[in-house]
């Protein structure tokens, strides 16, 4: 299994040989008619988050739109296909014509992610630092959430300057963990170039009233502290990572 995410090869591999007594050594560069997309490792992970009130954010809210959900918000006269479940049989009776009710829309909830990959906040190498599981964590959500026909807003703070930092599920689940793929290792240099001037944090969380958030983020982070009401927050602690150590990955999420 690839340790590494992105576009494999990441250079033209090359061929070297010493035969067939290892006095002289010939190589040369091999061409690659295809490349593979490696996503980051995602954890099978179970339900979705909950809100305020134990409810959960797939279970949307309902609008004063005529659908077929919530509450009676008035009744009109039948229509040829209709179903027999939403007749108003009081109000027929009294009409002498068949009349339906209508009802409330339920709207499905959106989810915004936002993942602080600030390289000054975290630890480690490699793809067992920080960085890392920080993307992989934020794949597994976004994947999880998606599973559920929940929509999904993400968003990478900390990136360097030019390079794309917002990606959602609009399209599908593919296009995001191409996104994720794609993103510059901690060393901030993208492929094929320098990474550049990175951009500060800072938080839009608090500003997403209207949608319910998720914040990944390290102890280390700028972040902290400004999330909004409707924040969950998901604490990478920094224990182990700069020492290097090939770990069980630990989290804590909690309610901010």
């Amino acid at each position: 299994r690839p340790q590494r995410r992105g576009m494999l090869p990441p250079k033209p591999p090359e061929l070297t040989s010493a035969f067939p007594f290892g006095i002289l050594k010939s190589s040369r560069e091999m061409s690659v008619s295809k490349s593979g997309m490696v996503w980051p490792e995602c954890t099978a992970l179970s339900g979705v988050p909950t809100l305020k009130g134990g409810c959960s954010i797939s279970d949307g809210h309902l609008t004063d739109v005529s659908g077929f959900d919530g509450d009676t918000i008035g009744v009109r006269d039948f229509r040829d296909g209709e179903s027999m479940r939403y007749v108003h049989w009081s109000k027929s009776a009294q009409m002498d014509r068949l009349i339906v009710k209508e009802l409330q829309t339920n709207i499905q909830r959106n989810i915004r992610v936002e993942i602080d990959l600030s390289p000054e906040t975290h630890f480690g190498t490699g793809s067992q630092s920080s960085y890392e599981w920080a993307i992989r964590v934020a794949a597994s959500i976004c994947r999880q959430v998606q599973l559920h026909q929940i929509g999904v807003e993400l968003e990478c703070m900390g990136l360097p300057s030019g390079h794309a930092s917002v990606s959602t599920t609009r399209l599908g689940l593919e296009p995001l963990l191409d996104f994720l793929a794609m993103l510059p290792g901690l060393g901030l240099r993208a492929p094929g170039g320098n990474g550049g001037q990175c951009r500060k944090p800072f938080s839009s969380v608090g500003a997403q009233m209207g949608k319910q958030n998720i914040l990944i983020c390290t102890e280390n982070s700028e972040m902290l502290g400004r999330e909004g009401l409707n924040t969950k927050t998901v604490l990478i602690t920094n224990e182990g990572f700069d020492q290097g150590l090939d770990y069980e990955f630990l989290t804590e999420i909690q309610k901010r």
